[in-house]
């Protein structure tokens, strides 16, 4: 009787091994067809892409992209615009050393902490919704105020990109997208910047400082969008999108004349052409990188 037993216990274990090398072995025949599969239609797509003339390696990429002169180049401006910028944490580490050389103590501080100063900033942490009558609490005040005086050679400096048609950024494709696309965070400050200035400059009823600001975003989203990544491209809308939110907070606070509406509509008009461009081509225009720093196509 055990000699039975035994004999069926050993068969079971047998086909349950049997079972599992034969399940693993279709598993890895499933993987390797799977990975064949799609190595197929990456070649495919690639194929397409080349045939149209477009690029499908780093290489190529570098090539389609193409270089323009300095001096027609409006990332120089934005270069020295990121090199200038200060942040929250920079400008309130100025404000201390400012108020602690005119012997302020602690406890007479406007600011007290780093957090307090970043939450009276207009852009960063006020609800303009709050405000009425073209009122700014005088702490808002003084911190934006404060802000924007750090940064105020980075707002001259924005005023010079009316000049520049063009726009190239030194991207080097062959490092791979995260590091050929840092000034993408870089132009996000910026926009945040000069849209922190129009909402501010709302306030003090100076319409034309909130349209050139106004401008300079929108110039600054039109030309990160051109770039060839996605990356670049999502950056681009996200600052569009700052642009317009940031200019519709000011309605309430600033009445603008026929002119400046008329280029305010023309903008936006430009705006929405060009973006449905970009939906319409997103297939020939924007690029995405595989882990191995390859280029993959999104195809719409």
């Amino acid at each position: 009787m055990n000699i039975i037993d035994n004999n069926k216990s050993y068969s079971f274990k047998t086909i349950l091994i049997i079972g599992i090398l034969a399940c693993s072995f279709l598993f890895l025949i499933f993987i390797t067809i799977f990975k064949y599969t799609l190595k197929q239609i990456y070649e495919a797509r690639c194929n397409k892409i080349k045939a149209a003339g477009e690029p499908v390696s780093l290489k190529e990429l570098k090539k389609y992209y193409g270089k323009i002169p300095d001096e027609e180049n409006a990332a120089m401006i934005y270069e020295d615009m990121f090199s200038l910028y200060k942040d929250d944490k920079q400008v309130y580490e100025m404000y201390l050393k400012q108020i602690t050389a005119k012997g302020i103590i602690e406890a007479e501080r406007e600011f007290k902490t780093e957090r307090e100063f970043e939450e009276n900033i207009l852009f960063t942490g006020y609800d303009l919704t709050l405000i009425s009558n073209n009122q700014l609490p005088e702490k808002i005040k003084n911190a934006t105020r404060i802000f924007l005086k750090a940064n105020e050679e980075c707002i001259k400096l924005a005023r010079k990109t009316e000049l520049y048609s063009k726009c190239r950024f030194n991207l080097d494709f062959s490092l791979g997208e995260e590091k050929i696309t840092p000034h993408l965070y870089a132009s996000r400050d910026i926009s945040k910047l000069l849209i922190t200035d129009m909402i501010y400059s709302s306030f003090n009823n100076d319409s034309e400082r909130v349209l050139r600001d106004f401008k300079e975003t929108m110039k600054l989203g039109l030309f990160i969008r051109n770039e060839p990544t996605f990356n670049s491209l999502a950056t681009g809308i996200f600052i569009d999108i700052l642009a317009i939110d940031g200019l519709r907070e000011c309605f309430p606070q600033i009445q603008f004349n026929d002119l400046q509406l008329k280029e305010i509509e023309s903008i936006l008009k430009k705006h929405i052409n060009s973006f449905n461009a970009y939906r319409a081509y997103i297939g020939q225009r924007a690029f995405i990188f595989n882990k191995r720093n390859e280029l993959y196509k999104l195809l719409s």
